[in-house]
């Protein structure tokens, strides 16, 4: 702009201008941006908005939390069109006191702080991410705060976010959070498997070549066939990741829609009143009725025998009555326990005519073969040994028997050399499981692993725990398949003293065991074993777990303690369970199992024995019979410990059902529908990025002359399938020439350029349920109406800048948030 000179001037004003005009030419020029004319529609821009010269100031890297920096704003240069004329502008709405508090003190109160003495997996963050977002340009954006990033998708919507140098795990969480492109971002846990070691084997037991005829031996290097499915026909990765939602697992079990989020919320109760002993449960029955169908227990048949010669040293199917409970089911290849272990030797001569579809979900995640599952210490083979309990071949004339009586096992490797799974490397495996469970039937999942999560005590509840993994265990409940874990002991490799909280374990919808040891002619809690702190009732069952002989490495056997061994067993009992009535619900055979359960310490239900003594013989038959009396009163009070309406089966057989009367009878798929958000955070001049603001809330500023020059949107809770879409119109490039979606960046960073307007819309059946509506505030305008569904929002040729936004979801058809008038001008 030239001026006139004016003889009333003083000098010094004269001075001023010559000094103001020689530092503007002194500026430093704008970089060329030859991706603009590809990025942006230029025929959509405004022809008449002048392009303004402004100075480029790079932005300065924001904190996680809040988006400002520590440093004050830099100032930048302002166009004609940025700085109003203050005496002809019209007035700037302003916002009330409680919306306008200064940016730097704007907080994320949900903030992740990683509870002190939980061990994560460094540089490493698990994220739940939809499928439709681009990982290459998420992992470019990121690289602003992380450095570089590799993002490698480990099963459906998670994915691993992997990152160097010395970022804090709590700061990558948080700015992935921020970043606008996951859903949800957690530390990746680190997890133990929980066997106390291994027992000096006794010198009774035979050398490995005594145990089977030369021949009958594989090579060591050679894998046998897993049962009927060669390793062949072990489907691909992509295809493991895709399960059809028309799979079922039984007639009445159907697949969890993958949509929704089954909630599985345990029943508060105060579990001090549980304590209810033996003689009160005895009082409180009057008489039991005499019929078929009454719950009586049938007359006792002759207990079923095995000819495994070692089976007379497994102390645990005497003392869980597995003898009594063959008489009534037995596995024979008709369901499947996963186990997610260490490493597996399947060619072993007792174990290999009963392992299926084995898979490395560690190297998947890692590199590496997925068809290796070897263990890494030949003198450790934890894997292996929790197989056998749970079903090494019985009735074969060698070595020992297994509690399902010869079910399938499946093998999957999730743990690393170093004896640690991640969260990561445990949802590749369940991913897996839930791609194999209805060709094989899989009704639990074996967890002899766990970390300690939360704090010991229970003052702060808000502890951030393995949110990622929990979500697995409850699709794989909603599909029909319990998890069972273990309890935890005190010389586990993280080091606790019991007792301590310990996850998975402790996690709603997981079975957790407590080991048990031997003492003269009973059981008794191994003073190794964890237990139920004073404040919680999440350790469920005890079981046999010390001195535990079964198979290891090189066709021999061994003896291992800890609830490692200890959680095999019950979740063999389960399996039993489902072979005698192949119809119940996980909620059904998890009642029967603690109802069933041998009471221990004088009480119904103690902190530390939880329900009892697991008894297979009494659960098989109430399971295949109906619960006795005695049994379904007890079951009233294990009711507070199952997980509700979380599976879809219909119903069980007639005698169960009678006695399973709180079971759930819905479908997951029939749950009322989530409620979604929107959640939106924008990029302001001066400031940078600010925190997330969702469903009304007002992101960016007014009253300030800032501009908005960046915006991310994403759905959060969604319903039902589909996305949301936006497109701005950025100063001198115009509209841009692609939507954007699920938390991409709009707009631009770093480049000074003002966004102008924008426009917003729902795609898929979130665009049939829901109508979105946006406001924008602008430059000498003001709040303007509300756009709709895809509308333009702001203005086009006055080269007004937006300042701040609103949006929100409104059911189809619902009354628009206020005023729809004068949501857009153009010249």
């Amino acid at each position: 702009m030239i001026h006139k000179k004016h003889p009333a001037w003083p000098l010094f004003a004269l001075v001023a201008l010559l000094v103001a005009f020689v530092a503007w030419q002194a500026r430093p020029p704008a970089p060329h941006d030859p991706a603009a004319p590809a990025a942006y529609d230029r025929a959509d821009s405004d022809a008449d908005s002048p392009i303004a010269s402004e100075a480029v100031i790079n932005d300065a890297k924001r904190t996680p939390d809040d988006g400002a920096s520590d440093k004050p704003p830099v100032a930048r240069d302002a166009t004609p069109a940025d700085v109003p004329d203050e005496a002809n502008a019209a007035p700037v709405e302003t916002e009330t006191p409680t919306e306008s508090q200064p940016i730097a003190e704007q907080t994320d109160p949900e903030r992740f702080v990683l509870p002190e003495g939980v061990e994560v997996e460094p540089q490493a963050t698990v994220v739940e991410v939809a499928e439709e977002v681009d990982l290459e340009q998420m992992a470019s954006d990121l690289e602003a705060t992380l450095g570089p990033v590799t993002i490698q998708r480990i099963g459906g919507t998670f994915a691993r976010v992997t990152y160097a140098g010395d970022v804090a795990v709590e700061d990558a969480v948080n700015d992935i959070r921020n970043s606008g492109y996951a859903d949800a971002a957690q530390p990746n846990y680190v997890y133990h498997v929980l066997g106390e070691g291994i027992v000096a084997a006794s010198d009774e037991l035979a050398e490995p070549g005594d145990l089977a005829e030369p021949g009958e031996h594989a090579e060591p290097n050679e894998l046998a066939e897993p049962g009927d499915l060669a390793q062949d026909d072990v489907p691909d990765e992509e295809a493991l990741l895709e399960v059809s939602e028309d799979a079922v697992l039984s007639d009445d079990i159907e697949l969890v829609d993958p949509e929704q989020t089954v909630d599985i919320d345990l029943v508060e109760d105060d579990f001090e009143d549980v304590a209810v002993t033996d003689q009160e449960l005895d009082d409180a029955i009057v008489v039991q009725d005499e019929d078929e169908n009454s719950g009586e227990e049938p007359a006792l048949e002759a207990q079923a025998t095995v000819n495994d010669p070692y089976a007379k040293d497994q102390w645990a199917l005497d003392s869980v009555k597995a003898y009594g409970a063959w008489n009534n089911a037995q596995g024979n290849h008709t369901v499947t326990v996963a186990a997610l272990d260490l490493g597996f030797t399947v060619n072993h001569v007792d174990l290999k005519a009963n392992l299926v579809d084995w898979y490395n979900a560690y190297n998947a995640v890692h590199g590496g073969s997925t068809s290796d599952v070897s263990p890494y210490n030949t003198s450790y083979d934890h894997g292996s040994h929790v197989a056998g309990i749970i079903s090494a071949v019985a009735d074969n004339s060698i070595g020992i028997a297994g509690i399902t009586h010869n079910a399938y096992v499946m093998p999957v490797k999730v743990v690393g050399s170093n004896g640690t799974a991640t969260t990561a490397d445990l949802v590749k495996g369940y991913d897996y499981v839930m791609a194999r469970r209805v060709a094989r039937n899989v009704r639990v999942i074996n967890l002899s692993l766990g970390a300690d999560i939360r704090a010991l005590t229970n003052t702060d509840m808000s502890l951030s725990k393995d949110d990622v993994l929990l979500k697995k265990v409850k699709q794989a409940y909603s599909a029909g398949i319990i998890t069972v874990a273990a309890a935890g002991n005190k010389s586990a490799s993280f080091d606790k003293t019991t007792p301590y909280t310990c996850y998975p374990s402790d996690d709603d919808g997981v079975v957790s065991v407590i080991n048990l040891q031997q003492d003269g002619t009973g059981v008794s809690i191994s003073p190794n074993s964890n237990y139920n702190v004073s404040y919680d009732k999440v350790k469920d069952i005890s079981a046999p777990g010390s001195s535990m002989y079964s198979t290891v490495y090189s066709n021999d056997y061994t003896s291992m303690s800890g609830t490692s061994m200890a959680a095999p067993v019950v979740s063999s009992v389960l399996a039993l369970e489902f072979v005698a009535n192949p119809k119940l619900t996980p909620a059904e055979a998890i009642k029967i199992l603690y109802a069933t359960a041998t009471n221990l310490g004088g009480s119904t239900w103690t902190r530390q024995y939880g329900w009892g003594a697991v008894d297979a013989s009494a659960a098989v038959r109430a399971a295949k019979f109906g619960m006795t009396k005695v049994q379904q009163e007890k079951a009233k009070l294990a009711s507070s410990s199952i997980p509700t309406g979380s599976s879809s089966s219909s119903g069980s057989s007639s005698s169960s059902s009678s006695s399973s009367s709180s079971s759930s009878s819905g479908s997951s798929s029939t749950a009322a529908k989530k409620t979604p958000s929107v959640k939106y955070r924008t990029h302001i001049q001066n400031v940078g990025w600010q925190a997330w603001k969702k469903n009304g809330k007002t992101s960016g500023t007014t009253g300030k002359s800032l501009r908005l020059e960046g915006i991310r949107i994403n759905l959060a809770n969604k319903p039902y399938a589909g996305s949301i879409q936006y497109r701005s119109h950025v100063q001198t490039y115009g509209w841009e020439k692609s939507w954007k979606s699920a938390g991409t960046m709009s707009g631009t960073s770093g480049k000074s350029k003002r966004l102008e307007a924008i426009k917003i819309r729902l795609t898929g059946n979130m665009a049939k349920h829901y109508d979105v509506y946006y406001r924008v505030h602008t430059q000498n305008l003001g709040w303007m109406g509300w756009a709709k569904n895809g509308a333009s929002a702001g203005t086009a040729g006055y080269s007004y800048r937006l300042e701040a936004i609103q949006i929100r979801l409104v059911p189809k058809g619902g009354a628009a948030p206020g005023s729809t008038k004068n949501a857009f001008r153009s010249k």
